[in-house]
């Protein structure tokens, strides 16, 4: 449960990047979907340090699925 003060804090944030009204519903998304960003960077970092300077690898979206708890990120700024 996200509690009302940070849904407040995402809805005056974000609200003058949007036309329209942004609803508490709106602002959940927003914040699972950054949590859900947020975590999959943390998994990349964690990847990384174990790799010790292997090549990198990008998670599968099999992977992505199971970070984000069935909320899938997909932006075409990450090329999928």
């Amino acid at each position: 449960m996200v509690k009302k003060e940070v849904i407040d804090i995402t809805t005056d944030f974000w609200q003058p990047y949007y036309r329209q009204e942004l609803t508490e519903e709106d602002a959940k998304e927003i914040i699972e979907n950054s949590a859900a960003f947020f975590g999959i960077l943390a998994e990349w970092e964690r990847r990384a340090q174990e790799d010790d300077g292997l090549e990198k690898q990008e998670p599968t979206d099999q992977e992505i699925e199971v970070l984000t708890s069935g909320h899938v990120v997909r932006d075409s700024a990450f090329g999928r």
